[in-house]
């Protein structure tokens, strides 16, 4: 893939995380105090469309995406690849906890669902840092060094 294919690929992929984690985002910020039932309901959905998502986002950048392209025309940012491939580990990692205890959560549970809610945006907060480090890691294996001589 060219680096415009890759910038093209990668804008358009995080653009929709973007939007998906705003949807869950929005649904965190609004805890309401009663008949919980049905939002409880929303929110499970919400994030199971951003967990899904993610989930093929990370497995198509590590396959085809930048992550092997990167290691390749720039190995000396290798590192950088492998710290961000593992951050893939973590983020499933903290999904799949928080999933597991979303799924547990009743509406007479008020004290569960602001953890579970903090945890969300804490999540929410580690996928656009992780997003940003993916940008400057290609931004920095696809444009001309800074400082060459001529």
């Amino acid at each position: 893939m060219k680096p415009q294919e890759f910038a093209k690929w990668m804008r358009e992929e995080h653009d929709r995380v973007h939007d998906l984690a705003l949807k869950l985002r929005e649904a965190v910020a609004k805890i309401p105090r009663v008949n919980r039932g049905e939002w409880l309901t929303q929110l499970r959905e919400r994030f199971e469309h951003l967990r899904a998502h993610l989930h093929k986002h990370m497995a198509l950048e590590e396959q085809d995406g930048y992550l092997p392209t990167v290691a390749t025309h720039r190995p000396t940012l290798s590192g950088e690849v492998d710290r961000l491939r593992h951050e893939h580990d973590e983020i499933v990692k903290i999904m799949e906890g928080i999933r597991r205890d979303m799924h547990e959560l009743t509406e007479n549970d008020p004290l569960l669902i602001r953890d579970c809610c903090r945890r969300l945006e804490n999540l929410i907060g580690f996928i656009e840092h992780h997003e940003q480090d993916e940008n400057l890691i290609v931004l920095s294996a696809f444009t001309d060094e800074i400082g060459t001589k001529d």
